[in-house]
């Protein structure tokens, strides 16, 4: 199982660095496009006519591809202010549980925005205008199922990570658990103690 889950840790590096250059990608084509289209009207009094359509479906892609990259390192926004006041085995049991629910909420998500790309593939008329060229309309919403189906995936592995440091057996390859106990380390640590140990030293030098 440690392998195979170290494989899946191997592969799942490899999409973050597709998701990388996706972003710097769209960031790039909507900053030049966006350059051109405002020079243009400058200059000669028209632009680009696709720029702003083009910029919106680049932004959503960004959007999308952006929460998933943040979830490879739990990045990504987290309100959760029971788990402050749990220990080390209970915060163990709190990420767990919060992992489980999110492989749930984040596949029911890819379901639906599986069905929602089936939907538009059978209308035949639904496209998207860019200049003069037309693109089907689920190319462009293929990024809700990649990008769910991505978040789900890490959630899974996640999941697995935080049970075998449950466990106590901690995969050393795995950045959530080194981030977990990195947390665990600072809420062990008696407060004041870095002040005291502070104070001792300055008043050895002195």
């Amino acid at each position: 199982m440690k392998t195979l889950l170290k494989t899946w840790s191997n592969v799942d590096e490899i999409i973050q660095k597709i998701e990388r250059g996706i972003l710097v990608l769209g960031m790039m084509t909507i900053l030049v496009t966006g350059v051109i289209d405002i020079g243009l009207r400058l200059a000669l009094g028209w632009g680009l006519g696709f720029a702003d359509t083009l910029s919106r479906q680049i932004t959503v892609w960004l959007g999308l591809f952006g929460a998933a990259l943040a979830t490879s390192h739990s990045e990504h926004i987290n309100i959760d202010a029971f788990s402050r006041i749990l220990r080390r085995r209970g915060l163990q049991i709190n990420r767990i549980a919060i992992g489980v629910a999110c492989i749930f909420m984040s596949g029911a998500l890819t379901y639906y925005a599986i069905e929602l790309v089936k939907f538009y593939m059978s209308n035949s008329t639904s496209y998207v205008v860019l200049g003069e060229t037309k693109l089907k309309t689920w190319w462009l919403l293929m990024a809700f199922p990649v990008s769910f189906g991505v978040m789900t995936s890490r959630y899974l592995l996640h999941t697995f990570e935080y049970l075998y440091a449950f466990r106590g057996d901690p995969l050393p390859w795995s950045l959530v658990t080194q981030q977990m106990e990195e947390e665990l380390v600072r809420r062990e640590t008696p407060e004041g103690s870095e002040e005291a140990a502070s104070s001792s030293t300055d008043g050895g030098a002195a």
